[in-house]
């Protein structure tokens, strides 16, 4: 990834600290946003600027479901319940639940239209909460395999197994 040669081959290269987050639901939206404001900043062509604008659309629909990818989306639990409660709510039945796929496509296809690699690196992981370990470790998979994306994660293994174990992952060491 990093092996590109010449002015446009330099990584764009993004420090993520979750642990200054402070809050588990805010993780992700401020990853997915810390990643598209490193792009921005430091790429200001046409696809850079598309990168950005993909990523932070992908963000903000986190704000607007609460979740995560692959985790049951809080908005389609409201559409049911408004559905159950009929007609009589109007433009409310009309809801719709953001397609957290499409979104994640289009941010896929952005980056693979990026000629730098992105390297994304995330400290202080060993100083969050277990629970906050798990969300972390749980976003670095959803979106670790976007195109030209690479983590440098550091932690004390230690601490995130423990952290994993007493969340009864399975397999937490691994």
């Amino acid at each position: 990834m990093l092996e590109k040669e010449g002015p446009r081959a330099a990584p764009v290269i993004v420090h993520f600290n979750p642990w200054l987050i402070g809050e588990k639901d805010a993780l992700l939206r401020q990853f997915l946003s810390s990643i598209a404001n490193a792009i921005k900043l430091s790429d200001h062509s046409r696809d850079g600027k598309k990168v950005a604008k993909e990523l932070k659309a992908y963000a903000k629909v986190f704000d607007f479901v609460k979740s995560i990818p692959n985790a049951e989306p809080w908005a389609s639990l409201i559409k049911s319940v408004v559905e159950a409660a009929g007609d009589a709510t109007g433009s409310v039945s009309e809801y719709k639940t953001p397609d957290i796929e499409a979104y994640r496509q289009r941010v896929e296809e952005a980056l693979r239209k990026f000629d730098r690699p992105v390297i994304v690196f995330i400290d202080d992981t060993d100083r969050l909460f277990p629970s906050e370990v798990f969300e972390m470790i749980r976003i670095i998979k959803a979106v670790g395999g976007l195109a030209n994306l690479g983590y440098v994660v550091a932690w004390d293994a230690a601490y995130v197994s423990r952290a994993l174990h007493n969340l009864n992952v399975p397999h937490a060491a691994s």
